[in-house]
């Protein structure tokens, strides 16, 4: 693989910096959605146990959406700290270019395919697939 050409780069950077703006949006929407469903959910539903079930449900919901929001805004974070440090679109398991596909397809990529790959499948491996 390549390393990233400058342009490259800035055509990236311009496309996290979008990617950072909607997640934050969405973060704070799903952050005043589970404060509405909080806040509502007495006076929203009536007092049985199914509706309350469903406001728990609901504001769980938006929780994890909030939550999975805020990773991606860490993850852009990364992303924009690495490109200003001058290690963006490079491995950070082995060291080589990451490539403009997977780049393009996965802006905030720290790992090249094949390390993404054996990391993917370590006994015990967690985290889910980026590809």
């Amino acid at each position: 693989m390549e390393e990233l050409t400058q342009d490259q780069i800035r055509s990236l950077e311009q496309q996290l910096r979008h990617d950072h703006e909607t997640a934050l949006a969405d973060t704070q929407d799903q952050m005043r959605q589970a404060e509405d469903v909080d806040g509502e959910s007495l006076a929203k539903y009536p007092h049985d146990t199914g509706d309350m079930s469903e406001a728990d449900r609901e504001l769980d919901t938006n929780i994890s959406m909030a939550e999975r929001y805020s990773g991606a805004v860490g993850d852009i974070e990364d992303a924009l700290r690495r490109i200003v440090e001058g290690t963006y679109g490079i491995c950070t398991e082995c060291g080589q270019p990451i490539g403009y596909p997977r780049m393009q397809a996965l802006p905030t990529a720290k790992l090249c395919i094949a390390c993404q790959e054996r990391m993917e499948h370590r006994p015990g491996a967690v985290s889910p697939p980026t590809m």
